[in-house]
């Protein structure tokens, strides 16, 4: 199964970046993850570690735009309340970090297709393309 990241309150946006310095990974992982874990009645105390993990392996395998887009989201959330939030307040980066966080984390089951996207590996060699250049079947081919 692919590996999502639940980042429900991660739909921040229209914050103004007053920090020209970005912090590590790791630390923008806790914060965003803290912001979601007080805001999101359905997120659970036990699911903290594993959402902070996520993203930082998004954080980790992208580019530092990616970062500074998580960055920049991050200190909208924190300077909002969990109401403003909710209301849209900080929908504008939104945009920013599916630009720049594009590589998408496969999870053991999957086959990762040349454009980073994952597909279940039970779709390879199915007859149908599911990879945008069809290597789920030409791997196939091969053998």
């Amino acid at each position: 199964m692919k590996k999502y990241i639940l980042i429900s309150l991660i739909i921040f946006a229209g914050c103004d970046d007053s920090s020209s310095t970005i912090p590590s990974n790791s630390a923008i992982a806790e914060s965003l993850c803290t912001k979601q874990l007080e805001c999101d009645p359905e997120m659970l105390e036990e699911e903290y570690p594993s959402c902070v993990e996520d993203i930082k392996e998004v954080l980790d395998i992208n580019s530092d735009a990616c970062s500074v887009a998580f960055n920049d989201l991050k200190n909208c959330g924190n300077s909002h309340t969990c109401e403003e939030i909710s209301n849209g307040d900080c929908n504008a980066y939104y945009p920013e970090v599916m630009a720049n966080c594009t590589v998408e984390v496969c999870g053991d089951t999957d086959f990762e297709c040349n454009d980073g996207s994952c597909i279940d590996s039970e779709w390879t060699c199915d007859g149908e393309c599911d990879c945008g250049e069809c290597e789920d079947e030409e791997i196939c081919d091969a053998v």
